[in-house]
């Protein structure tokens, strides 16, 4: 049986969670939206709805996902600003979808203050997750932004 890291259900479920954020015109509070998504991986149904195979085990680490949602809800100013800083040539922040944009605010959101988790693991996290989320010509981007986004943030803070 194939297993899904508890983690990394955290991650997906932490962009599910903020696109549906995006969805309903950033009206859910952040508890609402810890709580509707720790219940949706609680449903029987859950996998089916994901399009997640039954032969995969995910467990979702509860105490992540809630920090990854707090984290990136509050602090969506800066991570526009980081982000809008990294785009270059044809990407224009304002032609991001939202799904895009989900992953890309909860991936930096993770690089800024989990700085426990090493910035390589959270790279390859995000660039996985995203080959199964965006098109083919996104998943180099978010590779790149984030690599990016890491160097410059760990190196100038472990200084």
């Amino acid at each position: 049986m194939a297993v899904i890291n508890s983690k990394t259900a955290a991650r997906i479920a932490a962009i599910q969670a903020l696109y549906q954020f995006e969805m309903n015109g950033r009206i859910d509070k952040i508890e609402s939206l810890i709580d509707n998504i720790k219940k949706s991986y609680l449903d029987e149904d859950f996998k089916e709805f994901f399009d997640i195979p039954a032969h995969v085990s995910m467990k979702l680490n509860n105490s992540y996902c809630s920090k990854l949602i707090t984290n990136t809800v509050e602090n969506l100013s800066t991570l526009d600003e980081v982000i809008n800083a990294h785009l270059v040539d044809e990407w224009k922040f304002s032609n991001l979808h939202f799904s895009l944009l989900a992953l890309l605010r909860v991936g930096i959101a993770e690089i800024l203050y989990c700085v426990e988790t090493p910035r390589k693991v959270i790279v390859n996290e995000f660039t996985n997750i995203g080959a199964s989320l965006a098109k083919e010509s996104e998943i180099s981007f978010i590779n790149s932004l984030l690599d990016k986004v890491s160097m410059e943030y760990r190196e100038r803070n472990e200084q």
